[in-house]
């Protein structure tokens, strides 16, 4: 008696397996494409032993497919009988990756200056999303409110879009993994304000393929406040203009 697993046209990176223990009656066989019980057993110990075969894939992308597994069962007379096992190959979302050109990134942004580009190019990958859907990069902590403005150049955007709020950039469009890395390379920090909080940030930025985020990449931000000058007011307060005038009578 004998009952041979056959997984068909088995690529390098499938196999059946056993995981158990095999009665003494019965031996097992392993080719490429099968594993075989053989040996006079009672019915009993061929389906404990068949419970125990496992299908293993160690492609690391699957493609959305359908396996067969037969199994074909000989008895000590000769008879046959087959049956087939369908097996559903279901691919797992992998999460996009980014990275960054320069190790530990850092920007250092002056108080007056012109919007800051980013001190590092960006790319983005991903095994099985070849389109990514969002990016958001957020300012951590945003001390100076609205006068904190992060912007990207709206000619690399194409179909997708970018809206700023409350410290936060986002960017939602289809777009490859080419254009959003040369996207998220574009983004500027800007600190409009008179007075801005010398404090040490981070622009915090990440991407989606619209099921999985990416990891982060962070860029440290130096902010250096300008000594700003004392002024006169010879008005006073209450009057307009800085200049005051009187007469000298002889």
């Amino acid at each position: 008696a004998n009952c041979p697993v056959v997984l068909p046209n088995a690529t390098s990176d499938e196999s059946l397996l056993h995981q158990g223990s095999v009665p003494p009656s019965l031996s097992v066989v392993h080719s490429t494409e099968s594993i075989s019980f053989v040996g006079p057993a009672p019915f009993a110990d061929y389906a404990a032993v068949l419970a125990d075969v496992m299908y293993r894939n160690v492609k690391d992308e699957l493609s959305p497919n359908r396996r067969s597994v037969l199994l074909h069962v000989t008895d000590i007379g000769g008879h046959q009988g087959s049956t087939a096992v369908t097996i559903e190959l279901v691919p797992k979302n992998d999460a996009p990756a980014l990275a960054s050109s320069v190790p530990s990134p850092s920007m250092t942004f002056k108080e007056g200056a012109s919007p800051s580009l980013l001190p590092t190019t960006l790319t983005v990958s991903d095994p099985d999303s070849p389109l990514m859907q969002q990016a958001v990069v957020i300012i951590s902590p945003n001390l100076d409110g609205d006068d904190e403005v992060l912007a990207v150049q709206d000619l690399l955007l194409g179909t997708a879009t970018a809206s700023y709020s409350n410290g936060q950039l986002t960017i939602i469009g289809n777009v490859t993994q080419r254009r959003m890395g040369q996207i998220l390379s574009s983004i500027t920090y800007e600190n409009t304000a008179d007075n801005l909080a010398a404090v040490r940030r981070e622009l915090v930025l990440r991407v989606s393929d619209g099921q999985a985020w990416s990891n982060s990449i962070s860029v440290a931000l130096e902010l250096l406040g300008v000594d700003d000058p004392p002024s006169i007011d010879l008005n006073g307060p209450d009057v307009s203009g800085i200049h005051s005038q009187l007469q000298y009578l002889e």
